[in-house]
């Protein structure tokens, strides 16, 4: 049996180093798998961010990798390794609620694609962590699974809609978690939970399996990233490598510019600090640009995305949202959440869907109508890859640490549109399809951490990894949150 100590130490390795140790007999799968187990049953009562699990599966495959090492059948990059992936992923034998009431008691029979390929590398799954209520509102909680805390601050938001993933991670209850990204649900939580995270660029990996599925049009599709949130920019790339259909060319990192705007929109004095003193330490090696205007960086490419989302009213993911009631009486239902909280969906999941029936009419996104806005946004994608090409953008992953619980999703969804100068920063790497790298950097006066993301086009995933991982090594980079 491992030490004490030697537990606590397993709890801060990565899925790299942890599949290192398995293969070279240093620990045993059961070991590392009980050790997580254990871990959080612990903590997950006060954080709530693992919100399905499957310990004893996951126990008796654990011994089945130890068995099959000693007889040497070791085969994949995460042989025996625990892992956790988003309650939006479909794992055989499992439920996918994507935090829907409706789907409380569906099991699914197939594995999605992602999991597919984790589980061919020898990953264990020892469950699924929580998400807002399709992935729709910027805050983990929905009436069947309840509110992920954030480690740091257990009053505070983990953010959404992965932030079950990334509260996970950031407690030590997993190797690695895998999560997916439409408007910045990877990089802010793992912004306010302190831990890294990559979003791949579009149709980089397979959505087959996600709930929801957003493949009825291709300006959707492309927005969506999915990717690992995890200890170490390593296993971001390791993760990107195993599920990603095209494996990302090498390249010259020797040949490419850094540029780090200024922000055009108010951040908090930390979010600058972090700016100001990667830029310092970037300029000692390296061309640095900031003085730059970057192309379509502003709140028109947030009201790109609101159309987008809004393409026909949300009709896509309308079945899946309301069990197939075509005629859901959402402005009312909306009106009685607010009133009453006594419906089965979070209100601003509610607040989500009704703007995106508004925005059809607003936006004229009728799907019959909507050639103007996919020549619009292939323009500007064009405009971004020249912009990008041998180029890394650093942007702020959001422009304050985390919110108190509610906060967030109140903010976002002002009146005010303060979503237009809330969230640039993420929808740019959304509506454009980029791959994106978020690492944290420091931390503020209360402890909360600050992350800054790395963004370029497809086809320079390695420089983002590359980058990322010189700012891993000289910042703050992951650090697990102890005192839970």
């Amino acid at each position: 049996m491992i030490a004490e100590r030697s537990k606590s130490d397993l709890l801060d390795l990565d899925a790299s180093s942890i599949a290192q140790h398995i293969r070279a007999g240093r620990i045993s799968s059961y070991e590392a798998t009980k050790t997580y187990i254990q871990h959080i049953k612990h903590m997950n009562e006060r954080i709530n961010c693992l919100v399905e699990e499957r310990f004893d599966e996951a126990l008796r495959e654990a011994k089945k990798c130890d068995n099959g090492l000693k007889e040497g059948a070791v085969k994949g990059q995460l042989f025996g390794v625990p892992i956790a992936v988003k309650d939006m992923f479909n794992v055989a034998g499992m439920r996918t609620t994507s935090g829907l009431v409706h789907r409380a008691n569906t099991l699914e029979s197939e594995d999605s694609e992602v999991v597919r390929r984790l589980k061919r590398e020898g990953a264990i799954i020892i469950g699924k962590t929580n998400t807002g209520v399709l992935g729709l509102h910027f805050e983990s909680s929905n009436k069947i699974h309840g509110t992920t805390n954030n480690p740091w601050d257990q009053s505070r938001t983990a953010g959404g809609s992965s932030g079950g993933c990334a509260a996970l991670v950031a407690s030590g209850g997993a190797a690695v978690s895998v999560g997916s990204d439409i408007f910045g649900s990877l990089r802010n939580p793992a912004h306010f939970n302190g831990v890294i995270t990559f979003k791949c660029g579009a149709y980089q990996v397979s959505n087959e399996g996600h709930i929801p599925s957003p493949a009825a049009y291709p300006l959707q599709e492309a927005m969506l990233g999915i990717g690992a949130l995890s200890k170490s920019v390593a296993d971001a790339e390791l993760i990107n490598s195993i599920i990603a259909n095209n494996v990302p060319p090498e390249v010259n990192v020797d040949e490419f510019r850094i540029v780090i705007p200024e922000p055009k929109y108010k951040v908090s004095e930390e979010t600058r600090v972090a700016l100001d003193i990667v830029r310092t330490y970037l300029k000692e090696s390296f061309s640095v640009e900031t003085n730059i205007d970057v192309p379509h960086l502003n709140p028109m490419l947030t009201i790109d995305h609101l159309q987008i989302l809004s393409i026909d009213g949300g009709k896509d993911v309308w079945p899946i949202a309301f069990d197939n009631d075509e005629r859901f009486p959402i402005f009312r239902t909306l009106v009685q959440e607010l009133v009453k909280k006594n419906t089965d969906y979070d209100y601003f999941f509610l607040k989500t869907m009704a703007l995106g029936k508004v925005g059809t009419v607003l936006f004229g996104t009728n799907s019959k109508k909507i050639g103007g806005l996919e020549r619009k946004i292939a323009e500007k994608i064009a405009d971004a890859n020249r912009f990008l090409d041998k180029t890394i953008l650093l942007l702020p992953s959001y422009p304050t640490p985390a919110k108190k619980h509610r906060k967030l999703d109140g903010e976002v969804f002002s009146n005010r549109l303060q979503v237009l100068t809330k969230m640039p920063y993420t929808s740019y790497a959304n509506v454009l399809g980029l791959p994106a790298l978020s690492v944290p950097i420091t931390e503020d006066k209360d402890g909360l951490p600050i992350s800054l993301q790395l963004i370029s086009r497809i086809g320079n995933e390695k420089a983002l990894f590359h980058f990322g991982t010189l700012l891993e090594k000289e910042f703050r980079g992951y650090k697990r949150a102890k005192h839970i």
